[in-house]
């Protein structure tokens, strides 16, 4: 079976939750899309905000992404995940971003990081440049 190559780019959001001493705040992935090596959409989704929440930037995934601002919108992230997980399950595909390793840490697939089938194009023009 041929090598399969895959583009993937996610869009995010800042959050925070509680106050106080005990207030924090992180970045979360609204949307997921991903493309095949002849540019066709093989999955978009935006995803839902987690519950509980308060979003105080989302001004790029807004201006520059152009989501509509309704956060509860979307699948959850556990689906989000497995739909990427499952790109790189026949063993021949490959996974390629622009700093993917931020995408992977927003879908919480930061342990794929470092897989073999999983590759960063911005390390590459580092390396290049």
């Amino acid at each position: 079976q041929a090598t399969r190559s895959f583009a993937i780019d996610c869009e995010f959001i800042k959050v925070r939750q509680g106050k106080g001493e005990t207030l924090q705040t992180w970045e979360v992935t609204v949307s997921v899309g991903v493309v095949s090596e002849e540019l066709e959409t093989i999955l978009y989704a935006r995803v839902q905000a987690p519950p509980r929440t308060q979003v105080f930037d989302d001004a790029f995934a807004r201006t520059q992404g152009k989501l509509e601002p309704d956060w509860t919108l979307g699948v959850r992230l556990e689906v989000a995940q497995a739909l990427v997980r499952g790109l790189l399950e026949d063993g021949q595909s490959l996974l390629v971003g622009w700093q993917i390793a931020k995408d992977l840490e927003g879908l919480r697939l930061g342990e794929l990081r470092n897989h073999a089938r999983v590759l960063d194009l911005s390390e590459r023009a580092v390396a290049a440049g």
